[in-house]
Parts: C-alpha cells; sequence; structure tokens
C-alpha cells in the first residue's frame, strides 16, 4: 500500500480536502490486516474523523474483495464507524486464525491420498497459521506437523532412523521408501500363496464354526468381524497412546539475575509464564484481561497476576510481560512470546535462535522427558481467554503443542 506524503503545508491535516498522507486503493494481493493497519495510522496522520475514515476506507475497497464484502455485512450504522469496522475485521481475524489452527492440529493423511498431496496441505495450512515466523522455523514446523500426520507405523519407522531427517521432503523420501517396500514385500506374499483344491476345502468347511458370528464356513480365530473389531479397538488404543508416547519437551537455558534457569519452550501455551518462587511481589500486578486458563487436564489454573521482568537468553535481553500461577515453579515461553513482533525467533536443527533488532544470540535446544510428569501436565497448554464470566462469548478453541502432540480443549 503506497502512501505519497505532501509536505508543502504542515497545517493541511485541518483541512479535510487536503491529505498530509494519501492512501493508495487496496490492491488484489494486499492482506486485508496489512492494509487497515496502515489504512489507521494514515487516517490518524490526516486528523480524519471515525466517521471520514470509514467513508474513505470503504473507497478504497475493491469491487471484488473479500474485504468489500465482509464491510456490506455490517449494519448500517457500522458501516459509518472505521472503528466498527475495524472492530468487526479482528473478530474476523481471529475466527479464521482459530479455524486454521484447527485444521492443522488435525490434519491427517486422507484415503488413497498421495504423501506429496499430503505434505502440500500441510505445508499450505503452517503458512496461513504462523505467516510471520521465519522460514527455517516454517521449515521445522511443516516437517514436525507432516510426521504427525503420517500412520503409526510410517512415523514409528522415520523415528527409528539413526538420523531424523531435516526437512520434509525429507521425511517424505523416506515414508514413499517405507510404503513402496512394503507394497512389494505384500505382492511378493501374495503371489507364492498357493490355493488348496476345492474338495479338499468342502471338507475342511464341515468341521468350521465360528463362536463370534455364528457361521459356519471358518473358524473364530479366522472371523473378519472379530479381527475387524479388534483393529478398531487397537487403532484407538494407539491413538492415544501415541500422544503420550511421542511426548517431548523442548527446553533452553535463561538468564535471570546471574543464574541459569530451564525454561520449558511450549507453542501450544496461549501465554508465558514465570516461577512464583523468584518474583519479587510489590511488582506483581493485576491483569487487565479477566483470564481463565486450565491446564492439559482441564483443572483450572489459578493466575494471580501479571508480572512484567526482563530475562537473558544467551545475552539478548528480553522484556516481557509473564503471568504467575499459584504452585508454578517453571519459566515457560508460550506462543505469546514466540510470535511477538519485538524479537526474531527460529529453531534451526537444535538451536534456539533470537533477535531483538539490537543483539543476536543462540542457544542448544534441550530435548527430554525428564521433567516431571504432573508439573508438566499442570501447567503446560495453557489458553488465555478474556471475558470469562460470559461463557457463551467464549468459542470453543482445541489447540496442541506441535513438539508433544498433547491436546487440550477449553470451552
Amino acid at each position: 500500500m503506497a502512501e505519497n506524503v505532501q509536505t508543502n503545508n504542515t497545517n493541511q491535516s485541518n483541512d479535510p480536502d487536503k491529505w498530509v498522507v494519501r492512501p493508495s486503493r487496496m490492491e488484489k494481493d494486499d492482506k486485508i490486516e496489512s492494509y487497515l493497519n496502515e489504512f489507521s495510522r494514515i487516517a490518524k496522520a490526516n486528523n480524519w474523523t471515525d466517521c471520514r475514515s470509514a467513508d474513505i476506507f470503504q473507497a478504497m475497497l475493491r469491487a471484488d474483495s473479500e474485504a468489500l464484502q465482509l464491510f456490506e455485512d455490517l449494519t448500517e450504522s457500522d458501516q459509518k464507524s472505521f472503528s466498527k469496522i475495524k472492530r468487526a475485521f479482528e473478530e474476523k481475524f481471529k475466527h479464521n486464525m482459530v479455524a486454521n489452527i484447527m485444521k492443522l492440529m488435525f490434519i491427517q493423511r486422507d484415503r488413497n491420498e498421495s504423501l506429496s498431496r499430503l505434505l502440500q496441505r500441510t505445508t499450505t495450512c503452517v503458512e496461513r497459521v504462523y505467516p510471520n515466523f521465519a522460514k527455517s522455523n516454517k521449515t521445522q514446523l511443516v516437517r514436525n506437523h507432516f510426521m504427525a500426520a503420517l500412520d503409526l507405523k510410517l512415523r514409528e519407522k522415520i523415528i527409528a532412523l539413526s538420523e531424523l531427517p531435516r526437512t520434509a521432503n525429507d521425511v517424505l523420501a523416506k515414508a514413499e521408501a517405507f510404503e513402496n517396500a512394503t507394497k512389494c514385500h505384500y505382492n511378493r506374499n501374495e503371489n507364492s500363496f498357493q490355493k488348496p483344491s476345492s474338495s479338499s476345502n468342502n471338507n475342511k468347511k464341515q468341521n468350521k464354526f465360528c463362536e463370534y458370528c455364528k457361521k459356519t464356513n471358518h473358524n473364530t480365530d479366522a472371523c473378519y468381524s472379530k479381527k475387524k473389531k479388534e483393529k478398531k479397538a487397537k487403532a484407538e488404543k494407539e491413538k492415544v497412546s501415541s500422544i503420550e508416547s511421542d511426548r517431548m519437551v523442548m527446553k533452553i537455558m535463561i538468564d535471570f539475575k546471574n543464574k541459569k534457569h530451564l525454561a520449558i519452550i511450549d507453542s501450544g501455551s496461549s501465554i508465558s509464564f514465570f516461577p512464583k518462587n523468584l518474583i519479587d511481589s510489590s511488582k506483581l500486578v493485576n491483569s487487565e484481561k479477566n483470564v481463565s486458563a486450565v491446564s492439559f487436564t482441564n483443572d483450572p489454573i489459578s493466575i494471580i497476576g501479571v508480572y512484567k521482568e526482563t530475562i537473558k537468553i544467551e545475552n539478548v535481553k528480553c522484556k516481557w510481560d509473564f503471568y504467575v500461577a499459584n504452585n508454578n515453579d517453571y519459566f515457560l515461553i508460550g506462543f505469546d512470546f514466540l510470535s511477538s513482533k519485538r524479537f526474531k525467533i527460529s529453531t534451526d536443527f537444535g538451536l534456539f535462535k533470537i533477535s531483538n533488532g539490537r543483539t543476536e544470540g543462540q542457544t542448544k535446544i534441550l530435548r527430554s522427558t525428564d521433567i516431571n510428569s504432573h508439573d508438566y501436565q499442570q501447567f503446560n497448554n495453557l489458553i488465555i481467554s478474556t471475558d470469562s464470566d460470559k461463557k457463551e462469548d467464549i468459542e470453543q478453541c482445541v489447540f496442541k503443542m506441535i513438539s508433544s502432540r498433547i491436546y487440550i480443549i477449553v470451552s
């Protein structure tokens, strides 16, 4: 969105017909969110009223744009207020983000879907959920989600490799090789199978009876219905087990007051936490929002306030508004921190890299499951929601921690 700045008269903003900064028409490739934010800055620079901003914003929208369709869905009174227009668009962005997160979290391979097509869908979902992440970070996210979407047997074979594939394309190559090898083995077994003579079959059928389905053409151990039921039960059990077995806690070392501390990296947590045992109670402030949080076990988390503090990650100073909860003595770096525009963060092959615009640093990612499981479930995977007293206004959201494959539901 180009801006043409007029500098010949500094008092032009007092004249409604003369603009200090002239907005450009929304182009087809412009993202609605970016355009809306830029238009807000231009409206402020030109000192436009709320009503005038709404009129000009409408004129700048393309006839075939999604933004104009959303605008026309508003009430007549809302269309005359730019602040209400902006609020409606922001609600739309929030709804789309939740929908994209849910789609990414539940992505699975469809029946007869090729692995390359599954990878393509996974890549698209990651781009929508993490548009501002560094390219190297997106590469690792695509790999992790693609592996999580594979069938359990394929995923187990890839995880069992001596060296984990670095990219999703490497995972794709390995998965296709394993799948092709399995098909070849199955075909060889089919070709080597010899059918018994019909007379022999007739004699055997006379002595067969299935205790499960009560039919006489097969024995119980060969019953298709019984095997189908057992297979379904096993699949459900494996699905639940995979949630626990795939858990992989990501941790880094951080500095606070010249001492090293362990911090959990959890992109499935909407908020970041500061250990209660390290705070100065006099600096603890109440949250401006009504905060509601629950743990993985769906137990309520008692948040006692917000703690503004600075930590250091390899000499990079990070000032942040951490939440403090009762009984929590861990640092937890959540999605709010990881996706913040204050920092540029990436995780390249075992390294956590961070920059605050002035200083850069990197530290090794520690991956293990040696943290106490009860504490991990109690303070990991938290959701923050506003207006917690109005349950009808809280959207049903489901989030998944990318690295640990742990699910939580908040409603």
